[in-house]
Parts: C-alpha cells; structure tokens; sequence
C-alpha cells in the first residue's frame, strides 16, 4: 500500500531519525574523515531548534520533515532567523541542514525548500532568504537550479581551508 508523504513541522520524536539522516548525509560528504559527528552534540542541537522553532524573529528556528506516512522520515531542514550579517536589524533566513535521502520522492526537496521560504516571508522586519549551494555531498551545478526555479539568484562562491591539529 502507498503513503502520500506529508510535510510537517519536526518532533522531539525524530530526533532519531534527523540524526540518522545526519549520519547518512555526512558518510556522502566530503568531510567524511576530517570532522565526525559528536552524536551526544546534534542530538542537543536537534533538540534546541525544534524547541525554538516556528517563531518570527531573531534566534527562530525552522524545522521540518517530510514524512512518508508510516512515520518514516524522507528529508528534513532545519533553518534560523539571524541578524543579517550580524549586525542589521534586517534578518537572514538560511538552512543549517537540508537533505533528503536518496530514496526520497523528487519532490521531498523543493516541498522542504519553499516550507521554510514561507515561513521566512512572515518575519516580523525585512529579511533575505540565503541557502548554501556548495560541494559538500552533490555538485553544486546540480542543486543550484532548485534554487533558481524558487525565485532566488546565485550571488557569489564559497571558499574554504581545511586546518589540521
């Protein structure tokens, strides 16, 4: 029998599902032997944004899943309200984490995608909507135009430099 998948908003419940996508994603990234996950720490961080979310000012969190029907979870996002460069009165809606599995329906993204983004048009000020295209798990080439058919426009690169100690 077939589920229709629903999106809602995360629950304390999913935690251990949200970290098992966690695990998953980061067994795909390109930091797979230089950073692992401290699991006692995302299960703290899972526990704070879905504590903190749905409001519209600064320091809210966005958390969402897509849940196949059977209380199995395809993709999740998680997004914050900060001051936008940390300074304006203006805000920044952007995704901390946003994945979906690969077994996910080709809809699980976009539906994650445009839940946050409207969720971000009801801030209380102005505010920019900014997700991450970066390399990380997939070529970037691949995911940015998911965000060009939502209305939004590539504005620069990210760079980065791995330190070791």
């Amino acid at each position: 029998m077939s589920h229709k998948s629903k999106l809602r908003s995360a629950a304390f419940g999913d935690i251990p599902q949200i970290l098992d996508m966690m695990l998953e994603a980061h067994k795909r990234s390109k930091y797979v032997d230089f950073a692992p996950i401290n699991e006692a720490r995302a299960k703290s961080f899972l526990m704070g944004n879905i504590q903190k979310q749905g409001g519209n000012r600064e320091g809210s969190t966005f958390c969402a899943v897509v849940d196949r029907g059977n209380k199995q979870l395809e993709g999740f996002i998680i997004g914050v309200l900060q001051s936008l460069y940390f300074v304006s009165d203006a805000l920044e809606a952007t995704d901390i984490y946003f994945y979906a599995r690969t077994d996910a329906k080709a809809s699980t993204a976009p539906r994650l995608m445009r839940s946050m983004h409207k969720w971000a048009n009801k801030c209380e000020v102005p505010c920019v909507i900014r997700q991450a295209n970066s390399d990380i798990i997939t070529d970037h080439k691949k995911s940015g135009p998911l965000f060009e058919r939502a209305g939004m426009r590539c504005v620069g690169f990210v760079y980065e430099k791995e330190t070791k100690k």
